[in-house]
């Protein structure tokens, strides 16, 4: 997968709202977007971390998000994650009015799965153990399918060319490893819209990008 860079899509934080809003995508013109946000604002306290920011978000579209440190990036992804909620402004999904108050609902409302920095993966676990925390399968509403989640793990594991196994231990796994598990999470749940919040070049390894590239609608994008 090529990666993108900032001669890519890109939307520079530094702009003022007027210049963000109503940004429209190379080659969507006349389409209407997925996702859109309308003069969103976010304050903590007597800091603006975000300032009328406006977004169109298009289906198969791979987004990039530039700006320097502080700059609301991170905020920004909290947003539309559900985990901080906006001032102000507002959410269209697929035209339509819509509002989430967590990330829960924002992944089961909108399909949308934000992959952090810090990955909060549980070491002592395996796997399909953190790929299914908090979404266990159960037969009969009771007991654990560990069966069915073990291979539903080796499945998204498997698209993402990963030598990783359901049964590893996360915490015996590498830095880049524990990010593709991060990653893998994010495809099981069947979100189309998934966040790589907050890393620069360095932080993330290309074969992570590359496997989280596939069907992924949005993610920082890194100046090369």
């Amino acid at each position: 997968m090529e990666m993108a860079t900032d001669r890519d899509i890109a939307v520079q934080l530094s702009q003022t709202p007027a210049e963000v809003a109503g940004r429209k995508a190379p080659g969507h013109q006349g389409t209407a977007p997925l996702l859109s946000v309308e003069h969103l604002v976010k304050n903590f306290g007597p800091v603006r971390a975000v300032d009328g920011v406006s977004l169109d978000f298009y289906e198969g579209e791979v987004l990039g998000l530039v700006g320097d440190n502080g700059a609301g990036k991170s905020t920004l992804l909290s947003l539309l994650t559900g985990y901080n909620h906006a001032d102000s402004g507002v959410f269209r999904y697929r035209g339509k009015l819509v509002t989430h108050t967590s990330p829960s609902t924002s992944r089961k409302s909108l399909k949308i799965e934000m992959i952090y920095q810090h990955l909060d993966l549980a070491p002592d676990l395996t796997v399909w153990q953190n790929l299914f925390l908090a979404e266990e399968k159960r037969r009969f509403k009771v007991l654990l399918d560990k069966r069915s989640m073990r291979h539903r793990a080796a499945q998204v594991l498997e698209e993402l060319a990963s030598k990783i196994r359901p049964d590893d231990l996360v915490g015996a796994l590498s830095g880049g490893e524990q990010q593709v598990v991060a990653i893998a999470r994010a495809l099981l749940f069947g979100s189309f819209r998934r966040c790589l919040g907050g890393y620069d070049r360095h932080q993330y390894s290309r074969n992570a990008l590359a496997g989280a590239g596939r069907g992924a609608a949005f993610y920082r994008a890194w100046r090369g």
